[in-house]
């Protein structure tokens, strides 16, 4: 759905063709199996990484700024707790750890780019968001993973840590 409320195919030629207008020359679109500037196919970050940002920054931030996979409450509600994960598997699984549970390989920290700045609702960018994460972690917020195992998630399926 577009700001003006139509409803366009996602890979069809109006979308293209409203894109380009608004943009003020031809566009291509494109498909990629993973974002443009990510890593890896799996982006993780934390409300708590998410908040503490927000919080430097001096406003509440919209989540799809960090454009996550998943999104995770952590227990002890730290920033930045996720960095500690890189190098481990997260697996999903109400009773306990277990090594046939959907997971995930956490590869790396995720260094952030200028799309952070940009409110998701407005367009309107304030570079204050990427310099609170400049601050805070230097300018890492969120992990970069991929699968190494797949499966279903829900909302609320309990995290474990297993080394890699």
């Amino acid at each position: 759905i577009t700001p003006d409320g139509s409803e366009l195919e996602l890979r069809g030629t109006a979308l293209q063709q409203e894109l380009s207008d608004a943009f003020g020359s031809p566009l291509q679109m494109m498909q990629l199996k993973q974002g443009i500037f990510d890593e890896a196919s799996i982006s993780v970050i934390s409300t708590a990484t998410i908040e503490a940002i927000g919080r430097e920054a001096g406003f509440d931030l919209d989540i799809r700024r960090f454009r996550p996979n998943l999104l995770i409450e952590t227990a002890d509600g730290k920033p930045f707790a996720e960095d500690a994960w890189v190098g481990q598997i997260l697996r999903f699984k109400d009773e306990g750890p277990d090594a046939n549970a959907t997971g995930i390989n956490v590869s790396m920290r995720d260094p952030r780019c200028a799309m952070i700045n940009i409110d998701p609702v407005t367009g309107v960018s304030d570079p204050k968001v990427m310099k609170a994460a400049v601050r805070l972690n230097d300018n890492d917020a969120g992990l970069y993973a991929s699968v190494v195992k797949d499966g279903m998630l829900s909302v609320g399926d309990r995290i474990y840590l297993q080394g890699a």
